[in-house]
């Protein structure tokens, strides 16, 4: 995998893959992924993402392992991950096993810690933010790092981030609305997050801070 030879390192990619089982994942995944912050090669890279990707799914020794495998993922190979990918790992966190309920409520438990102290970081790819949004917005109240409001602090704080895909913003303002809904109350902060987007050209951003302000009168009503 280190050869400069590009045909050289993508046969031995096509072996590693090959000859990987539920005994070495773990250890294959671990090598692919200290590649992957490595190489700058962008079909190499697209190739790594692939076989992560697989292998995670296939081979998974326990589900944290598996999520803690595809946020290193999404992290490094970003707009690389195909949209699919992410919607799987979602699946997974609001289904679980289905077979013990005290089971899939710690695994919901685990991502939304994880997630939250993932938002902590600066930036993180669109696709890594979609999930995180989701999970907090979801789950957020299992998380055993912080409550409610902390982490809708930390999401709108995220709301000012650049993002590649103009539709990432919107998933900020939807996990706001659930968390809002949850606390039953607007906090300041937030409060003006949406009035400074309600006149926003994108439609989808400008609904649902309209819902968040909505949001707020339905709750100095009750």
């Amino acid at each position: 995998l280190e050869d400069p030879d590009e045909t050289l390192k993508r046969k031995t990619l096509d072996l590693l893959f090959a000859m990987t089982n539920a005994t070495n994942v773990v250890f294959v995944v671990d090598t692919l992924v200290t590649h992957l912050k490595l190489t700058t090669d962008v079909p190499f890279r697209t190739g790594l993402v692939e076989r992560l990707t697989q292998l995670a799914e296939r081979y998974a020794p326990d589900n944290n392992w598996y999520i803690r495998t595809m946020n290193a993922v999404f992290e490094l190979g970003g707009d690389l991950v195909r949209p699919d990918v992410a919607h799987n790992l979602m699946r997974l966190i609001a289904e679980g096993s289905g077979e013990d309920e005290d089971v899939d409520v710690a695994l919901r438990r685990y991502a939304a810690t994880q997630y939250y102290e993932l938002l902590a970081k600066p930036m993180l790819p669109d696709v890594l933010m979609q999930v995180v949004c989701w999970v907090l917005g979801e789950y957020g109240y299992l998380c055993t790092e912080a409550p409610l409001d902390a982490i809708a602090e930390r999401l709108c704080d995220a709301v000012e981030r650049q993002f590649t895909n103009a539709s990432t913003r919107c998933w900020v303002v939807c996990a706001l609305c659930k968390l809002v809904a949850q606390m039953g109350e607007l906090p300041e902060q937030i409060s003006e997050m949406a009035a400074k987007y309600m006149a926003s050209s994108d439609v989808a951003l400008a609904k649902y801070c309209v819902e968040l302000q909505g949001l707020s009168q339905h709750m100095d009503l009750m």
